[in-house]
């Protein structure tokens, strides 16, 4: 009987282990699901939970703070000491402890959690925590900016924040935002400092998208201003980042975009014989994109820079250069104006009806026109007898009188109330358009 004994001691043994393991197992499902509960309430949900991690802020109270950063120095790139425990404090002032710990976090992971809470919020649309945000919002672009100043930025951490950025802005946009200048410095100058010339095509294109969509939100003309202020960056690949979007928004907006346009167009050709391929070529981009903005006159473009030939305040290599862009460039076609029909149409034209009221009846071109010729006849007939209107009933029109100096007929010199072929204005402001022109009123 003793060795049955021992091998049931045995087996009991062997099976001990299996049954902790499945213990264990099912303590870590346990755990598990309480670090999901956990991390769903600390980085998850939706617009209910932003409006209690974020208080509301006084449109008074930002606005000073906005009138405050609008006072940066030109060329400030960087974020200093101060400013950053001023935005320590500020954010502290109207975020929750926890929420507030997870922005100020130097690790990605954390503060990451706090982007996308802010971003799940924004997405569903909710009107009271869109303006829980727009509150703060000058205090998360600076946000924003401190982290692209950080020295441990990397294409990770970029990215994230350009999402966010996208969806901010397309938030902005959509409720028709304007943006005050303080809110502005407090991205602009940074975001275009450091990620506009990112190594990496995705990047550029999506500061691109960016600053493009905030000129539905922000004059275009002050952030071509903060373009031509980051030309002074020491780096080539901002320099040439910069001036293409600098003639992009000039054939998006026209010329007057700039408040100082020969400097501005200036500044591009100067950078055409700069050594550095790059930007020489963004430069001739930006030109081309110039020369479009003006209707493809040479002239016009040529003017920007002094004039031709010894006018020119160019180098001689820039011009040749500029000359050579300018030939490639194919102007721009002419829209075609549909011909009219030789055949005799109908037009709806405004006929006098019941009452006195107009009413839209269509009117043969031919019969109106023998009635035009018969009216111009009659008048002639009655002007050397002295007399000013004439009956409209005679001849099949309206029965308001007109006022016999204020028409044309076959395209002469007519009054204040003749249209651009003619026309018959009544003393009512009617007139009866013929060949098909559109119907002024005198």
């Amino acid at each position: 009987g003793t060795p049955t004994k021992k091998s049931s001691s045995s087996s009991r043994r062997t099976r001990s282990p299996a049954a902790g393991k499945a213990k264990s197992k099912k303590g870590g499902g346990g755990a598990a699901t309480a670090g999901r509960k956990g991390a769903a309430a600390a980085g998850g949900g939706g617009s209910m939970e932003l409006l209690d991690l974020i208080m509301k802020c006084s449109q008074r109270e930002k606005e000073k703070r906005a009138k405050k950063d609008a006072r940066r120095m030109k060329g400030q790139n960087e974020l200093d000491r101060n400013e950053i425990e001023d935005l320590k404090e500020s954010l502290a002032k109207f975020t929750k402890p926890d929420f507030h710990k997870q922005l100020m976090h130097k690790n990605f992971v954390e503060f990451s959690k706090a982007i996308n809470v802010i971003e799940r919020a924004l997405n569903e649309a909710e009107p009271k925590v869109y303006d829980r945000v727009v509150g703060i919002l000058d205090l998360l672009l600076k946000w924003v900016s401190f982290r692209l100043c950080d020295g441990k930025l990397n294409t990770k951490v970029v990215k994230t924040l350009l999402k966010f950025l996208q969806t901010l802005t397309s938030a902005l946009d959509t409720n028709e935002y304007e943006m005050l200048e303080g809110e502005a410095k407090n991205l602009l100058p940074y975001l275009l400092e450091k990620v506009s010339g990112h190594s990496m095509a995705p990047m550029r294109e999506a500061c691109h998208e960016i600053v493009q969509k905030l000129c539905n939100i922000y004059p275009a003309s002050r952030i071509l201003q903060e373009l031509t202020d980051a030309m002074e960056s020491k780096s080539k690949r901002v320099q040439s980042e910069c001036l293409v979007e600098i003639g992009t928004m000039i054939q998006r907006f026209g010329i007057n975009v700039s408040s100082t346009p020969k400097k501005t167009i200036m500044m591009m050709g100067k950078c055409v014989g700069t050594s550095d391929k790059q930007l020489r070529e963004a430069a001739l981009v930006a030109i081309a994109n110039v020369y479009r903005a003006v209707n493809c006159d040479k002239d016009k473009v040529w003017k920007y820079f002094g004039g031709r030939g010894s006018n020119c305040k160019l180098a001689k290599k820039n011009v040749t250069m500029i000359t050579e862009r300018l030939k490639r460039i194919k102007p721009l076609p002419k829209p075609k104006i549909p011909q009219e029909s030789k055949d005799t149409q109908d037009y709806a034209v405004p006929v006098t009806g019941k009452g006195g009221k107009l009413s839209g009846s269509a009117v043969n071109v031919e019969d109106a026109a023998t009635s035009q010729h018969a009216a111009e006849t009659q008048y002639r007939s009655e002007e050397k007898a002295g007399v000013n209107s004439i009956d409209m009933k005679t001849f099949g029109l309206p029965t308001n009188a007109f006022t016999l100096g204020d028409f044309t007929l076959g395209g002469g010199a007519g009054g204040p109330g003749a249209g651009s072929h003619g026309g018959l204005t009544t003393a009512s402001s009617t007139t009866l358009g013929i060949g098909g022109t559109s119907s002024s009123s005198s």
